[in-house]
């Protein structure tokens, strides 16, 4: 729920501040979050796969559309490695 999500955003703008990750990595890591924990669920509850996979799909949906993602996905298709960027 919220209160897993906050922590977890707190944990990424740690990360990004000592630069051990990218801004284009806390975002993803943000959505991942957003999915992992249930979205935006204020108690502990019990959700159908169909909801987390709607979840899911809007979180890939908003991903794709930003160019660092395209890159990613790009390059990774190219070369069979992860891009960083």
């Amino acid at each position: 729920g919220r209160d897993m999500l906050a922590a977890l955003r707190s944990a990424l703008y740690q990360m990004r501040e000592g630069e051990y990750i990218s801004g284009h990595d806390r975002l993803i890591g943000e959505k991942l979050g957003w999915i992992l924990t249930g979205g935006d669920i204020s108690a502990p509850e019990w959700v159908d796969e169909q909801y987390i996979l709607d979840l899911e799909r809007a979180a890939f949906v908003e991903l794709i559309q930003t160019g660092k993602t395209m890159e990613r996905v790009l390059h990774t298709l190219k070369t069979g490695k992860p891009l960083r960027n």
